[in-house]
């Protein structure tokens, strides 16, 4: 893309190119460093790849501009007619694929269940009440990745689904993250008992 950018005069398209490939070097080089052992774990937080979301953005905003201008030239109407259907194609996929997003939606009420047990939990229970539940319950059928502490706005022991990436960013709390989903996972043998005011 600098190439043609350069080659065909296009404006900054080269030198921002140029400036992009700089940049990845210097990231990845980062990158590197940051995941040897050693004294610069504690820069891992950083998380120095996430810099690859600006290089992506960019590079699809220049590689759509050089389509454009070389490929598409005066099939603009063309194909600004196909993408209004492939983006209905795609929104009706989203849709159908999370059928319960109508639950997500804080203005509707709750159909979900499991929505319905975190809210019933918010307005029911002391503030400093601490939870444990499945380790897995999230991959549960239609618990739809809804967030328990968000809705519930209560405290819960660890699970194996979202607060595995907290722990592979910040390794010191491994220990304590593996205590707790031990525990919950022991919690399968429990009896229960409902408990009515």
């Amino acid at each position: 893309m600098a190439w043609l950018g350069k080659r065909n005069s296009l404006g900054a398209t080269h030198l921002i190119c140029r400036t992009l490939i700089v940049f990845l070097r210097r990231s990845f080089r980062d990158a590197l460093v940051v995941s040897l052992p050693g004294r610069f774990v504690i820069l891992q937080k950083i998380q120095p790849m996430r810099c690859l979301h600006l290089l992506y953005v960019l590079m699809f905003l220049l590689g759509g501009g050089l389509l454009g201008k070389f490929v598409l030239q005066d099939k603009s109407v063309a194909v600004g007619a196909a993408i209004p259907p492939a983006l209905c194609r795609r929104c009706w996929r989203s849709v159908r694929r999370f059928r319960l997003l109508r639950n997500r939606m804080a203005w509707k009420a709750a159909h979900n269940p499991w929505v319905q047990a975190f809210e019933w939990i918010r307005t029911n229970t002391p503030e400093n009440a601490y939870f444990a539940m499945d380790p897995n319950a999230m991959q549960m059928p239609d618990e739809d990745q809804h967030g328990f502490r968000a809705i519930a706005q209560r405290s819960l022991l660890a699970d194996n689904v979202k607060d595995s990436g907290a722990v592979s960013m910040f390794p010191a709390l491994a220990e304590k993250w593996q205590e707790q989903v031990g525990a919950n996972a022991a919690g399968k043998s429990f009896s229960f008992r409902i408990f009515r005011n």
